[in-house]
């Protein structure tokens, strides 16, 4: 998983996305080790457009599904569900919407 670079384009794209699972426990001293990337996101449909924009160069993908099946990444895709499992160029990407936590988070981008 290359962190930096997918988190800093997704904050340079201006994605609202929040850091959940592995990566955020690292981030607040974990010494878990992690190989996806777990995000949670705003569904407004500006920022599902940004997420899509943003990812679209890295070639998501459903994780486990055959390169060969037909995949449409946009954001009707985003809109159309609320849990996506990615493989990307970037590594995988978990997106997530109706995690319980997420639901107050004040979702803004940032690498500080």
């Amino acid at each position: 998983m290359n962190f930096v670079l997918a988190v800093q384009t997704l904050t340079d794209a201006g994605v609202e996305f929040a850091i959940i699972g592995g990566w955020s426990a690292i981030m607040h001293g974990s010494a878990h080790l992690t190989n996806d990337l777990d995000l949670c996101y705003s569904r407004n449909p500006e920022n599902l457009r940004r997420l899509a924009l943003a990812l679209a160069p890295y070639r998501p993908r459903p994780a486990g599904i055959p390169r060969d099946l037909p995949f449409v990444w946009d954001d009707r895709t985003l809109h159309s569900g609320t849990v996506f499992t990615l493989d990307t160029d970037l590594g995988r990407i978990d997106l997530l919407t109706r995690w319980t936590s997420c639901v107050n988070l004040p979702i803004q981008p940032s690498l500080t």
